[in-house]
């Protein structure tokens, strides 16, 4: 392993804890933001499977509700 690598390491790892963009760009101390977020952070396995279940809040069937009219709200 490099030393370079370790900042992409430590990019993502502090994006995988939740630490916004901005800071990890000041913290890897780089000039821009984009350059952090399309070279240094790369999305887990983790990452991908907690922006999935986020997700998953919006699936009527999980929460057990239904977008589906009623026939209370076919009435109106």
């Amino acid at each position: 392993m490099r030393l370079h690598d370790l900042r992409h390491t430590s990019g993502s790892l502090l994006f995988e804890a939740g630490e916004q963009m901005k800071s990890i760009q000041e913290r890897l101390r780089h000039s821009r933001e984009q350059t952090i977020s399309d070279i240094y952070v790369h999305v887990s396995k983790k990452k991908k499977k907690q922006t999935a279940k986020a997700f998953d809040k919006f699936d009527p069937k999980a929460s057990g509700t239904s977008l589906a009219p009623t026939s209370e709200n076919e009435a109106n």
